[in-house]
């Protein structure tokens, strides 16, 4: 019995000076639609998918070393909902203040009718601790689901090692996606 109280006061006293653990901090883009608008005539567009590479579908937050070809996954730095998912909201919600007369919906019900059904397959969505990039093709398809847009669309923002200024500059990239895109539907008038 002696021994068993010396086992429990030691492991005790071993989680005493083991420490604390960091907490997790959660990072979210934001909708940073400019004041930009295009005019439209009463259209419905639905952001069906984001498809992003494997290396960086992961809840932590992925940077790039500067030597380009070796990633670093931040594992306390994370994002606060599946990168796919936050990338397709926020291009919906930057979408729809591009587009004010339209109804801009992020993974509209099965049940629903688009005038516009836009997917985008990301290429690159990285920082390196100078520069944020975001390289996506992106089609548009109409109510037949015929191709009736299609492009490659290349940014690049500086940023810091700061993860909220990634996120920031991640946001402003999005951003203009949603506005070449939103230009583009625009003009199909």
């Amino acid at each position: 019995m002696k021994k068993l109280w010396i086992c429990l006061f030691g492991l005790l006293l071993s989680g005493c000076f083991a420490g604390t653990t960091k907490e997790s901090t959660f990072y979210a883009l934001k909708v940073d639609g400019g004041a930009i608008t295009y005019t439209t005539p009463k259209i419905s567009v639905n952001v069906e998918n984001v498809r992003i590479p494997a290396s960086i579908d992961k809840p932590q937050i992925v940077t790039m070393n500067a030597n380009g070809v070796e990633l670093e996954i931040h594992e306390l730095d994370r994002w606060s909902e599946p990168l796919s998912f936050m990338i397709a909201g926020t291009l919906a919600d930057d979408m729809a203040l591009y587009l004010p007369k339209a109804t801009v919906k992020n993974g509209g019900d099965v049940f629903e009718t688009f005038t516009y059904t836009v997917s985008v397959d990301v290429i690159k969505f990285i920082g390196n601790g100078k520069e944020a990039t975001l390289d996506a093709w992106w089609t548009v398809r109409d109510i037949n689901e015929t191709k009736v847009l299609s492009g490659r669309a290349t940014y690049s923002e500086p940023t810091t090692q700061s993860y909220v200024d990634l996120a920031t500059a991640q946001s402003k990239m999005v951003s203009l996606l949603a506005r070449d895109i939103s230009k583009k539907i625009a003009a199909l008038k």
